[in-house]
Order: C-alpha cells, then structure tokens, then sequence
C-alpha cells in the first residue's frame, strides 16, 4: 500500500517529457513492495459499512495500442517470460518494466475497427499497473477493462456477506443481480452480472492472503470493474486527472450499491463508442452464432421460438425486465437498420477470417 515515488520523494506524476528525460524518470522510480494496487491516503470514514479507508487506486488495467505506440513503449521493458497462443493472439509474453511486470499479447487474429490488425494489448495487474497507465496516457490506446479498488480497515468478525446485504434494496431496484464465489467466510461477493461492463467485487483481502493480515489487519477490499466503453470513459477523466478518476469510479460503486465508498464522488461520464451500434450488434452476434443451428430448425419445423421467448422472458422478473429494457434502448437509439447492418458486417469479418 505504498506510493510510487521518484528519488526525490515525489510523486511520480507520469507526465512526458522531452527526449530522454522520460527514459530518466521511469529508471528512478522505485517499484511498490507487493502487488498491493493501491496508495495510502489518510483515513476516511465511509457511509456503508464499519470500517475506515485507507487505500484507494487502480488495481488492474488491459490496453489495446497501435503498433506504433507499443514499439515505443517496448524500449522500457524486458522478457522476463515466454508464453504461447492466447486468446485472440498468435503470440503473447512476460515483459518486466520499472514497478512491475505486464502480459504482452501480439500477432492479433481479429481485426480491430480502429487499427486493423496492427495492434497489441498489454495486462497489468495490481500496483503492476501505475507506472505504465501514466506512461500511456495521452497516447493511442484504448482501454478493454479497468480495475479500481478501495481497502478497508474493518472489525475481523465483518465479513463480504454482509457488506452486499446491506445494498440488496437498491440492487434489487436496479435490476442487479448478486454474486458468489468461495465458500464459508473467504467468499468473494459480486454486484452486477459476470458479463456486465460494470461489477462490484467485495471480499476480504486478509482472508483471501494471510501476508496481508499480518502487514495490513483486517481487510475489506471492494473492486470496481469497468470495461469495454465504461473503462474507455473511465480513461478519459483518469488520464487527465488521476484524482477525479478514482471520484468517477466512487460514482459508478455509488450507482451500483447506493453507498459512498469515500466522501467524494464525481458523476459517470458518458460512454465513449466507437460505433453506437457496435454494442447490440455484438450482442445479437453472439446470440445468433452460438444458437443460430437450433433457432433455424426450430423455424422450419414450425415451433413458435419469438412466443417461447417472450413467455421466458415474462417469467425472468425485475432483472429480466431490466436487462430487456437496456437492450431495446441500445437498439432503438442507434436504428434497427444500423444494428443489422454491424451483424452482417461481424458475420463477414468471421468469414473471411
């Protein structure tokens, strides 16, 4: 839980500079000690559980980049493991940088709207994140998903169970649904569904890791996942202001539990698309190429598929309904024509390929 500070005991700002002082600035910075994905800041008190905050920052981060970008960003690192295929990618590999290592993935098999197939995407995980995240910010990249993460120091007996009850109201309203992972009390509770662009992620890091009860006590971390155009906007608002970042992601935690995880927060900016029919065409795609077989002999046999929908989905209750409205609003907004024509335009990018 340790700030990333230069030799001068500054924060490391990120900016660029000219020539090679970029180069400079990235040796002197020393790495975090652990995977911790957070900085301490002083302690704040929140309004949804018992419990002070003490860390808060980006704990996750996967970019996509133009070649030319990620060939200048290359002199900064080093192998430090082969891999193989990934998915997506023909080759992928461990490169070590100052404060961290990332997952470099290149040799893509689907085609990019914005740089065809001359691009590559970088993981990073934890604190492993911070320095690259500020050396690519300002340049051509685009986030796929964006982890921030708030720690809490807590009661021992408090556990993530009854953290996501005490929104269960509101979670309710919204049509989110709840879930779980682990068992007894090291389980991992979830806000929103495993597909969703944003999701809750509520659990004990102590019990998860028992070095950090050790160093840190007890702990209740809870983790915001943004990804696809969410993790785009996040970008946008955290690479031109990291502090006003990080209120933007206590605005997205605040619509998904109706809690403030800290005492600011900062309105969800709007989604950034690169094509506003790209999101329901994927969606009907997907749909379409994994049933596609069984709904074409289903019509030819006569069986009434659009009826036995609409009879599931009248049975599926609030969430149901929910998903279904977000989904109608998507399609009416950007046109059906629209929306068919992206189809098509997946379905022959898949031929092709």
């Amino acid at each position: 839980m340790l700030f990333i500070r230069d030799d001068d005991g500054r924060d490391m700002s990120g900016e660029r500079g000219a020539g090679d002082d970029e180069a400079a600035t990235a040796r002197t910075v020393r790495p975090p000690t652990g995977n911790t994905g957070v900085e301490i800041k002083d302690t704040e008190q929140n309004d949804w559980f018992p419990g002070s905050l003490y860390g808060k920052g980006l704990d996750y981060l996967t970019l996509s980049m133009s070649a030319e970008v990620a060939a200048d960003w290359m002199p900064f690192t080093g192998v430090v493991d082969t891999g193989g295929v990934r998915k997506g990618f023909r080759a992928s590999e461990r490169r070590g940088h100052v404060g961290g290592t990332g997952w470099r993935r290149w040799e893509p098999t689907v085609e990019s709207k914005r740089w065809g197939l001359e691009y590559e995407s970088w993981e990073w995980d934890g604190s492993d994140a911070v320095v690259p995240a500020r050396w690519f910010r300002g340049r051509d990249v685009r986030p796929s998903r964006v982890d921030v993460a708030w720690d809490f120091t807590v009661p021992y007996e408090l556990l993530a169970d009854e953290v996501a009850d005490l929104c269960s109201t509101w979670m309710n309203a919204k049509g989110l649904k709840k879930g779980v992972d682990g068992e007894a009390d090291i389980n991992t509770r979830y806000i929103g569904a495993k597909g969703s662009d944003r999701r809750l992620r509520i659990y004990r890091k102590d019990l998860q890791l028992e070095s950090w009860l050790i160093e840190f006590g007890p702990t209740m971390r809870v983790e915001l996942i943004l990804k696809g155009d969410h993790a785009a906007a996040w970008w946008d608002v955290w690479s031109s202001d990291e502090s006003k970042g990080i209120d933007v992601a206590a605005g997205h935690t605040y619509d998904l539990t109706g809690f403030d995880v800290q005492p600011s927060r900062a309105a969800v900016p709007a989604l950034k698309v690169l094509d506003a029919a790209g999101d329901p065409a994927q969606g009907v795609f997907a749909f379409i190429k994994q049933y596609s077989a069984v709904i074409d002999a289903a019509a030819e046999a006569g069986v009434d598929i659009l009826g036995l929908v609409a009879e599931h989905q009248a049975n599926r209750g609030v969430s149901g309904a929910w998903r279904r409205s977000q989904w109608l609003e998507k399609m009416l907004s950007v046109g059906v024509e629209r929306v068919e024509n992206a189809v098509r335009a997946i379905i022959a990018r898949e031929v092709r390929a």
